[in-house]
């Protein structure tokens, strides 16, 4: 089977070609529903980890200290995981790497209640539920990529909407949880809600089952035909040979040829596709300062003298902002047809500007203002990212979102040991946001180069 740019699927039966055509309907809404479930339980806690494991962590001795080396190491093996599922789909199917993720996941947070001191806890939430969380990421997507095309930015923004509305109320469902079955109850009970990513990674059937398929190309053979196939008989004995001549030359190669050999095998060559790796960059680099910026946000407001609840009504007006956000792009997806990297770049050019903005803010009025709009274009960067590198690269989607999972988990350290300098000399995050907003616009200076290039090119 082959992929084609425009992601046509082909399949060579009987030396027939039949175009596999995805219905986008019918089943189709069945991975939607799929791909919902799996959002939800990798990323709906992430907002409520410090609440899960606070108690957990003071009962073990290792404090809420340990959280930060917790993250570290989560951080980097969601990172490598993407990479690993992209060479297991080399041999296994996408549903047999999914079941495989979706237990190492599940069995990851029923081992998380029965844990006894820190390392306990790094490698049942920091290995097994990293791994498990990176592969079924690259799984997901890869699967609803195959099923939709015209409408998937559409039905994406409506998942993302629906998902985001649960992670509203998630830490409410947590805070109760918590109060009625202390933390290692809840960790229990939330082992046997993701233990659902089964049910869903079994819905992930091959594209090919749920498609029209057409007949491209029948070949029809003369005598000129059946000579040429007689001799490509009697060419493949010698290629054959010479096969086995190279291969032996191959072994004794030098280090260069195995590290060259290496990169292929974990599709590495893919980043020598400059616009592919600057598209990368700027998208995942993007995503790792915009949940960096909100991530400390809060203490930059406790610097600024805001009180606990003018905080909390800020985080508040955040969630709701992006929340609305994601509403407005299902109805835009709906009406207007726009290219996803159009939409993604704008959201970040806007993003980038009104981070600028926010530096000369102080007022609490105006923060809010600012935190409003942030939180709206949040949205589209958010919910479509995945979709530009599918729209760019369809043929090798699986391999390209693996790396671009990999890319924050290589840059996340340079980056934060920069933010942490600037903190540490300065005292104070408004030196760090500005190195931040600076690097991201960087990475937007080549990406307006290729949308110039191919505006002119058309």
């Amino acid at each position: 089977m082959e992929k084609n740019k425009h992601e046509r699927i082909i399949e060579i039966i009987n030396g027939n070609e039949y175009e596999v055509i995805p219905t986008e309907r019918g089943y189709a809404y069945i991975i939607s529903v799929a791909l919902s479930i799996t959002i939800v339980c990798l990323f709906s806690h992430m907002n409520s980890l410090a609440l899960l494991f606070h108690d957990v962590l003071i009962e073990i001795g290792s404090g809420t200290n340990g959280m930060t080396m917790i993250l570290a190491v989560l951080c980097i093996n969601v990172s490598i995981s993407g990479l690993i599922a992209n060479v297991a789909l080399k041999r296994f199917s996408l549903r047999q790497v999914g079941l495989f993720a979706a237990i190492i996941y599940t069995c990851g947070w029923l081992l998380m209640s029965f844990v006894q001191n820190i390392y306990h806890v790094i490698t049942a939430f920091g290995f097994m539920c990293a791994f498990g969380s990176g592969m079924l990421f690259t799984i997901s997507f890869a699967s609803f990529n195959s099923y939709f095309s015209e409408k998937r930015m559409m039905i994406l923004s409506f998942i993302q909407f629906i998902t985001s509305s649960i992670t509203m109320i998630y830490p409410l469902i947590i805070e109760k949880l918590l109060q009625k079955y202390n933390s290692r109850g809840t960790l229990l009970i939330i082992s046997a809600f993701m233990s659902h990513l089964i049910f869903a990674v079994i819905c992930f059937h091959p594209v090919e089952w749920h498609s029209t398929v057409r007949l491209c190309y029948e070949p029809v053979k003369n005598d000129k035909d059946i000579k040429e196939d007689d001799a490509k008989e009697i060419t493949n004995n010698d290629e054959s040979q010479i096969g086995n001549t190279i291969e032996n030359d191959l072994k004794c190669r030098g280090f260069k040829n195995k590290i060259m050999a290496v990169m292929d095998f974990l599709n590495l060559s893919l980043l020598k596709d400059l616009v592919l790796l600057n598209l990368l960059i700027a998208v995942s680099l993007s995503l790792l300062i915009d949940n960096t910026f909100f991530v400390i946000f809060p203490l930059y407001l406790f610097d600024l003298k805001f009180s606990v609840a003018e905080v909390a009504g800020c985080a508040t007006i955040l969630g709701a902002s992006d929340l609305c956000g994601r509403a407005f792009l299902v109805i835009f997806c709906k009406f207007f047809k726009i290219s996803s990297e159009l939409i993604v770049y704008s959201a970040l050019v806007l993003t980038t500007l009104t981070r600028i903005a926010f530096f000369f803010c102080s007022s609490h009025t105006s923060l809010k203002l600012i935190t409003l709009i942030l939180g709206f274009l949040r949205a589209f960067v958010q919910s479509l990212n995945t979709v530009v590198v599918a729209d760019y690269i369809p043929e090798n989607f699986s391999a390209a979102l693996s790396l671009m999972m990999l890319i924050p988990g290589v840059i996340n350290f340079p980056l934060m040991t920069i933010f942490g300098f600037l903190h540490s000399n300065t005292g104070s995050y408004l030196a760090g946001y500005i190195f931040l907003a600076t690097t991201n616009a960087l990475c937007l200076i080549p990406w307006t180069f290729k949308l110039l290039r191919d505006k002119i090119d058309k």
